[in-house]
C-alpha cells in the first residue's frame, strides 16, 4: 500500500513541475524588438527578451544609454523588479494563460488585487503586443505593439576574387 502512494504521489509530482526551459510562447517572445511605428525618443527604445537557465524571462530595455532588466518567471513564482525612476521594488507574478503572459504586478509586497495587470502575446510572427490595464478586465491604458527587429546578416566571406587582390607581405624562397 505504500509502495502505491508513493508511486502515484511520484507520478502526480513529475507531471505537475514546470517544464525545464521557458515554453513556446516565451522561445516565440524571445529576440530584439522595437516600438512599431515608434517616433520621436521612442525610435530609440530596443527591447531584448532572453531567458536564464531557470526559464525566467529577462527583458532588457535600452533607452538613452540606460538599460532596465525585468524578470518575469512564466511558472507563477514571484520576481521583484525596480521600475526606471521609481524606488520601491514592484512585485511580478506571471503565469502563460491562453498563449499570453499575464503578469501581475503590486507595488511593492503583493496584498490584495494587483495594481497592474501586464499581458504579451504574439499577434504575428515578429509582432509582440503589450497591454496594460488597472484590473482584469478592466478598462486598458497602454497597448504597444512590439516588432522584432530584422537579424544582423553573416558577415561576408572572402572569395577567391577578393583573396587574388591580396598581395603576399613576405615571400621566402
Amino acid at each position: 500500500m505504500t509502495e502505491l502512494i508513493v508511486a502515484v504521489w511520484l507520478a502526480f509530482a513529475t507531471a505537475h513541475q514546470a517544464p525545464a526551459g521557458p515554453g513556446p510562447l516565451a522561445k516565440s517572445l524571445e529576440g530584439t524588438w522595437a516600438i512599431d511605428n515608434a517616433h520621436g525618443v521612442e525610435a530609440d527604445i530596443v527591447v531584448t527578451i532572453s531567458h536564464d537557465a531557470n526559464g525566467v524571462l529577462l527583458v532588457k530595455a535600452a533607452f538613452g544609454g540606460s538599460e532596465t532588466v525585468t524578470r518575469y518567471d512564466p511558472t507563477g513564482k514571484d520576481t521583484t523588479n525596480v521600475a526606471p525612476g521609481q524606488k520601491t521594488p514592484a512585485t511580478f507574478r506571471s503565469r502563460i494563460i491562453n498563449q499570453r503572459l499575464v503578469t501581475e504586478i503590486w507595488d511593492g509586497p503583493p496584498q490584495g488585487p494587483p495594481h497592474r495587470i501586464e499581458t504579451r502575446w504574439m499577434e504575428s510572427a515578429d509582432v509582440m503586443m503589450t497591454e496594460l490595464s488597472k484590473t482584469a478586465g478592466g478598462p486598458m491604458f497602454s497597448r504597444v505593439a512590439l516588432r522584432r527587429r530584422a537579424r544582423l546578416p553573416p558577415a561576408p566571406v572572402a572569395t577567391s576574387a577578393r583573396l587574388a587582390d591580396l598581395t603576399p607581405l613576405a615571400t621566402s624562397q
